[in-house]
């Protein structure tokens, strides 16, 4: 299986998804593609494995998530060790952050997978640490809240 490292663009952040190890992070900014009535295409490279993908929402990067967490899946009882250290994401971002953690929590109770979220945040921004609690409440999955300084 291969890994997949995108580095963060203007609306979308970085992802590394290591299928050696099962340890996963997710930092940056997450906000719409689109800007007024135009929508942008936004070209990101695998830097582990040379792929390119054009994307045009942020439906389809989440996809891009879920792809490869649902190969990653295929064998039962892997582990799943999830870093997000995100600055800003935006309504359909945060939607499509609590389906991932859902899709996590389903591999876990379903296929016997070890998951652990770990939700960063700067100790000050108390709207980040606000959203980790309400993903914390929702999730069925362990889900810490890690501060942090600026």
């Amino acid at each position: 299986m291969k890994n997949l490292y995108l580095p963060p663009s203007e609306c979308t952040p970085s992802i590394d998804l290591n299928a050696e190890t099962g340890v996963c992070f997710i930092g940056g900014e997450c906000t719409q593609i689109l800007q007024g009535e135009v929508t942008n295409v936004i070209f990101l490279q695998n830097l582990y494995e040379g792929e390119t993908f054009a994307i045009q929402n942020i439906n389809e990067f989440f996809e891009l998530i879920t792809g490869w967490l649902s190969t990653y899946f295929e064998n039962v009882g892997n582990t799943i060790e999830l870093h997000c250290n995100l600055v800003y994401i935006d309504t359909t971002s945060s939607r499509r952050f609590l389906e991932l953690f859902d899709l996590l929590g389903h591999y876990q109770l379903n296929k016997n997978g070890q998951i652990s979220i770990f939700w960063h945040y700067i100790e000050s921004d108390l709207d980040c640490l606000e959203t980790g609690e309400e993903y914390a409440e929702d999730v069925q999955v362990p889900f810490t809240l890690v501060p942090h300084q600026a």
